[in-house]
């Protein structure tokens, strides 16, 4: 998420381009286009991050680091970062302008425009994004552990390699237990935020 919310400001057309946090001036054409350079870069990193499958991270990530957990948390981490990344560039450049207008007109500093102008338009989505991706990481988890990324997955990966019956339905079971848990309290705190 530390991925998605460092860049997500750059990849929003209205917050760049016709410079909603830039105190709406479009006035000379080199400053449109300067404006472009960050929103292009950070459309394409987003774009990078969340194309490459999170099993392709996975086994980059073994390889930069070797087995075990860590490069399934990195594997989840970038490709998660890309994703509400995008999620989170696209909520923005549907941010209506009329309290930015209107703050702007008071005379608010860009932080307070953030603040009150933006944010609390946006922020019921980005939670039920977030916690949209936080139910989806738990699933994939349990898979980049058949390549090697440790966690349930690797369990399972022994239990059919060594047809473990037993201890797979086992781990079935509590991959299954553990997402309805994490359903069952995304739901909850989505009630509590929206």
């Amino acid at each position: 998420m530390g991925i998605a919310l460092s860049v997500v400001f750059f990849a929003s057309r209205n917050l760049i381009y016709s410079g909603l946090l830039y105190e709406m001036e479009p006035k000379q054409g080199w400053k449109r286009t300067a404006r472009m350079l960050p929103y292009l870069a950070a459309k394409s990193l987003l774009n990078v991050l969340r194309t490459i499958p999170e099993m392709v991270w996975a086994l980059i990530f073994v390889f930069m680091v070797g087995l075990g957990s860590f490069p399934g948390v990195l594997a989840l981490g970038v490709h998660t970062g890309g994703v509400l990344g995008k999620l989170f560039g696209e909520v923005l450049e549907d941010v209506d302008t009329q309290p930015i207008e209107s703050l702007q007109a008071t005379g608010a500093t860009r932080m307070q425009i953030l603040f009150y102008g933006i944010l609390p338009q946006v922020l019921p989505q980005f939670v039920a994004y977030t916690l949209y991706r936080w139910e989806v990481n738990i699933r994939v988890a349990a898979v980049l552990g058949l390549v090697g990324a440790g966690g349930l997955g690797q369990r399972i990966h022994i239990a059919i390699s060594l047809f473990l019956e037993n201890q797979l339905l086992t781990l079935i079971i509590a991959i299954y237990i553990l997402v309805t848990i994490v359903d069952y309290l995304s739901a909850y705190l989505r009630r509590k935020v929206i």
